[in-house]
């Protein structure tokens, strides 16, 4: 018999956290931004949405660590300090 685990991905809008919980060891933790407007469901109002929600598509799990996306769509460079001071507002 094949065991079968299910993640579950719990964010935390208090703790600004992320908990992953796949079930084969201890939770992993890593730190989130959830909208500055806070948190609400209206369509367009720039709040972070509560509730149950599926993950459909992972957007660059194929990327290297440090890739830049702009639109989901990989951009070729790689973060670093010098490309954030270049572009600030991307």
């Amino acid at each position: 018999m094949t065991a079968t685990f299910r993640q579950r991905i719990l964010v935390s809008l208090q703790d600004q956290q992320l908990v992953l919980r796949d079930g084969a060891g201890p939770d992993r933790v890593w730190p989130v931004s959830s909208a500055a407007r806070g948190a609400g469901e209206l369509n367009g109002s720039e709040q972070t949405p509560r509730g149950r929600h599926v993950v459909r598509a992972r957007i660059g799990q194929a990327l290297p660590p440090g890739a830049v996306l702009v639109g989901r769509r990989p951009t070729g460079e790689s973060w670093s300090p010098e490309l954030a001071a270049r572009e600030p507002n991307r």
